[in-house]
């Protein structure tokens, strides 16, 4: 009995608030009568809502007691509509409400209409720029308009960004666009010569460097908007200059008739690591081979005898023990294979123009050698010893992680007849190669004031200072050291670790020596290979300095300023004729 009360009880409450509810129904149509299909219709302060048909005509369930209905439609102003308690329909007309149309800045600084205009014009908003800044502006319109093509060089700090807009005009001339700036015009070319741009080796060490171009030196929080005009049509006003194409950039201004002065301040940090590098094999050295170099008091590390032969089988000299100490005949790692055995390497030294009266002694499973730095006194550690033929550091080890922190103030205001602006900007990064730096400081102004109704004068100053050390060349590098990228990809020998970590322990510039001579190896080969962390720091203070070269009077060493890869290579081979044969 008592469940049958309480189920009665429940069904006539459910019935009373259904009874309690308004349904209503209503029409929503613009000011011409025609009826908005999709008008949004909600009553305020309540999750109730509904959507128009196709004929405008909506149905809702109210609350009890007078309600509100707010009425939206897309390209209309919003309406709230009264509705008292009772009403079952009511008609609902909404006002075209004002149309936002998108503007862009057109040449000379004119804004108009997008849809106006008879030629494509892209804008990118200051904001999208700014999110994530680079070291140069141009690099963050990559993939941003349709059209534009942007080519920078990333990782190498204070690296200039080439752009072009559809395509190329000319083979031989600049295709770059003509950049304007707050109406004034400027060129976006390098400050480097031909040479760099080709990527070849110049006569000068300075004609292998990218010092960047003038629009990196925009501070990306100074810029409001930039628009992108393309073609002839949109760049006619600038004449020939225009001919590749316009790219206007606004900066930002201070606010007329504002209230005390706006503080914006914004810091970005980012990292960067090397990305792609060339498959590196670490099975075999550097040089041609591995040959004994020879002593008759037995004072070196395989205590072996032997003969060394001529190319008629003459004895050109017998010793007591030696060194195997690589031949750098090839630039390239193709000389003994690492973990290759004494009994093996012998084998192919007997049938190379050495022979072993007392045989080759004791088998060992590795091979051991003289390294460069074993060769020099004043390195007491390594002088004299031996170490293990094995694997080298992986150039991988030799970048670093780069560092990059961005920190822009700004402050803003104005007056009924004037406005200002004023921001300071500090660019600090660490790049990817060790020892490398750029800092920039940028301090902008802009400020304007209503002289009448009719005139007004505004000014806008720019001064940027920016100091880089340790720029890695982009061409190519005949003479090793400036381009540590090429030197791991063609020079680099795979046995070879780096040394001297810290700048003060650094002491001798040169390094690995091209062959062994009595007392001490001779012709250092330096040109071509360099140890990558000693140059980094050695070789930047030179980087600027005119090439000094010394006359010996010899022909080869003429063919050695024409081509000196060929001419060091050629001169080793005739030294060691019947010694080419490589130890797999």
């Amino acid at each position: 009995m008592l469940k049958k009360g309480m189920f009665l009880l429940l069904t006539l409450l459910h019935g009373f608030c259904l009874w309690s509810q308004n349904s209503l129904r209503g029409t929503v149509t613009g000011s011409d009568g025609a009826p908005l299909v999709g008008a949004t219709v909600l009553v305020k302060n309540t999750n109730i809502g509904a959507v128009a048909d196709n004929a405008g005509v909506f149905t809702l369930n109210l609350p009890p007691g007078n309600q509100t209905l707010i009425v939206s439609y897309t390209g209309f102003g919003s309406r709230e509509v009264a509705v008292m308690a009772g009403m079952r329909d009511v008609e609902i007309t909404l006002e075209e409400g004002v149309t936002l149309r998108e503007t862009v800045v057109t040449a000379l600084g004119i804004t108009r209409s997008e849809k106006s205009l008879g030629y494509a014009v892209a804008q990118v908003d200051g904001a999208d720029v700014s999110k994530v800044r680079d070291a140069n502006i141009v690099n963050q319109l990559a993939g941003r308009a349709a059209g534009v093509t942007v080519i920078g060089s990333s990782g190498n700090l204070g690296s200039s960004a080439r752009v072009t807009i559809r395509g190329l005009r000319s083979i031989s001339g600049n295709n770059q666009p003509l950049f304007v700036v707050d109406g004034v015009p400027m060129d976006n070319s390098n400050f480097t010569n031909f040479v760099q741009t080709l990527g070849a080796y110049g006569a000068l060490e300075d004609s292998q460097f990218d010092y960047g171009n003038a629009i990196q030196d925009l501070n990306p929080s100074d810029i409001e908007t930039i628009s992108v005009l393309k073609g002839q049509a949109a760049a006619a006003l600038y004449g020939s200059r225009g001919a590749n194409g316009v790219i206007m950039i606004t900066t930002k201004k201070g606010g007329k008739a504002r209230k005390g002065i706006g503080v914006t301040v914004n810091s970005s940090l980012t990292f960067e690591q090397i990305s792609v590098l060339p498959k590196y094999q670490f099975k075999y050295g550097g040089g041609v081979d591995l040959l004994p170099y020879g002593y008759t008091d037995n004072s070196s590390f395989y205590k072996v005898p032997y003969i060394e032969l001529g190319s008629n089988g003459d004895t050109l000299g017998v010793y007591t023990s030696f060194d195997l100490t690589p031949v750098y005949g090839v630039d390239e790692s193709n000389g003994t294979r690492f973990a290759t055995s004494t009994d093996q390497h012998f084998e192919h030294l007997a049938n190379s123009g050495y022979a072993f009266p007392n045989g080759f002694g004791q088998n060992q499973p590795n091979l051991f050698y003289r390294n460069w730095n074993s060769w020099d006194e004043w390195d007491t550690r390594n002088f004299g010893r031996s170490i293990l033929w094995e694997a080298g550091d992986d150039p991988r080890k030799f970048f670093e992680t780069g560092v990059t922190s961005n920190h822009n103030v700004s402050f803003e205001g104005g007056g009924e007849h004037s406005t200002f602006r004023l921001s300071y900007n500090r660019y600090d990064q660490k790049g990817i190669y060790p020892n490398s730096h750029q800092e920039r400081n940028s301090l902008g102004f802009n400020g304007s004031l209503d002289m009448s109704k009719k005139f007004s004068a505004a000014v806008g100053i720019n001064y940027v200072n920016t100091r880089t050390l340790g720029r890695s060349a982009t061409g190519y590098d005949a003479r090793g050291g400036l381009n540590p990228a090429q030197n791991f990809s063609q020079w680099w020998h795979m046995h070879l670790r780096f040394e001297f970590r810290r700048p003060e322990t650094i002491r001798k510039p040169r390094w690995h020596h091209a062959h062994v001579e009595p007392p001490r190896p001779q012709r250092p080969q330096t040109a071509i290979l360099g140890q990558p962390l000693l140059d980094a720091f050695q070789k930047l203070p030179a980087r600027r300095a005119r090439p000094r070269v010394r006359q010996r009077g010899a022909e080869l060493e003429n063919q050695q300023l024409a081509h000196p890869e060929r001419a060091r290579t050629a001169g080793l081979l005739q030294r060691i004729p019947r010694r080419a044969n490589r130890c797999r």
